[in-house]
C-alpha cells in the first residue's frame, strides 16, 4: 500500500526531517511525499464561519469567528492527497501529517485492522489508525477485543488525520459534500460525510445515508502525533 504525507518542508524543514527519519526508523520506507502550503507564506484562508459563536464563559461569547489560515492550508492538503490519489488510479492509500508517530508495534496491529475491516465490511471507505476525540462518543466494536479493536465510532468522532486508510472509491463523496471550507477538515468530513457523524450547525444539510462514508476506527490507536495531544 502506497504511503502519503503531507509536509511543507520549505517553512518546517526540521519537522519533515524528523519525519522522514522516523518513518525510515519503523520500517515505514515507501513514503512519498505531498508538498502542501503554509500558513505563514501562503495566504489561504476562507472566509466562512466556522462557528456561529463560542461557548457560554468564553470573553468572546456571542462573536462569530473562522477557523483561521492553519486548519485550511491543513484542510488543502488532504484535499490534494484526495484527487492524487483519484487520479492515481490506484484503490487506496494510506495518509499521513508530517507529526504522525507509528507506536513500536504498528505493524503488526495495521495488519490485524486491515483483515478485520476487509473482513467486517468489504465496502468499507476510510478506516483511521491514528485517531482522537473518540472517548466520550457511542463507540461499537466490530471485530477485536479490548486491546486492540476495530470499532465503529458516532457523534463527532473519530478526529484527527494524522495516519488513515483511504479508498479511492470514498474521493467523489468528499469532492461533491466538501464544498465550502469552513470547519479543519478532520471535523468538516465526520460532520458532513461520515455515515454516523453529527451534523454541526453550520453544516450542508445531508439526508442522503446512502452517501454516507463507512467509517472504522482502530483503538487503542496504532499511530499517535508527536505535536498534538488530544483525548484518543
Amino acid at each position: 500500500m502506497r504511503a502519503v504525507c503531507l509536509c511543507t518542508p520549505v517553512e518546517d524543514p526540521d519537522r519533515f526531517a524528523r519525519a522522514q527519519a522516523h518513518f525510515r526508523d519503523v520500517g515505514r520506507t515507501n513514503v512519498d511525499y505531498l508538498l502542501g502550503r503554509h500558513k505563514s507564506t501562503a495566504g489561504l484562508d476562507s472566509d466562512h464561519l466556522y462557528m456561529v459563536d463560542r461557548g457560554p464563559g468564553s470573553p468572546d461569547a456571542g462573536v462569530p469567528y473562522r477557523m483561521g489560515k492553519h486548519p485550511v492550508n491543513i484542510w488543502l492538503g488532504h484535499y490534494m492527497a484526495w484527487q492524487a490519489l483519484k487520479l492515481a488510479r490506484e484503490e487506496v492509500w494510506l495518509i499521513l501529517e508530517t507529526d504522525a508517530k507509528f507506536l513500536p508495534d504498528w505493524k503488526a496491529r495495521a495488519q490485524w485492522a486491515i483483515k478485520a475491516v476487509q473482513r467486517v465490511d468489504p465496502d468499507w471507505d476510510l478506516l483511521y489508525l491514528g485517531s482522537c476525540n473518540c472517548r466520550g462518543h457511542q463507540t461499537v466494536r466490530v471485530a477485536g477485543d479490548d486491546t486492540l479493536g476495530l470499532y465503529v465510532v458516532h457523534g463527532s468522532g473519530p478526529q484527527c488525520n494524522h495516519a488513515y486508510v483511504l479508498r479511492a472509491k470514498a474521493v467523489p463523496t468528499f469532492e461533491t459534500t466538501l464544498r465550502r471550507v469552513w470547519a479543519p477538515i478532520d471535523i468538516q468530513q465526520t460532520s458532513e460525510c461520515f455515515e454516523h457523524g453529527r451534523v454541526l450547525p453550520r453544516s450542508l444539510p445531508f439526508d442522503a445515508t446512502t452517501r454516507r462514508l463507512k467509517v472504522y476506527t482502530v483503538l487503542p490507536r496504532i499511530v499517535d502525533q508527536w505535536d498534538t495531544e488530544l483525548t484518543p
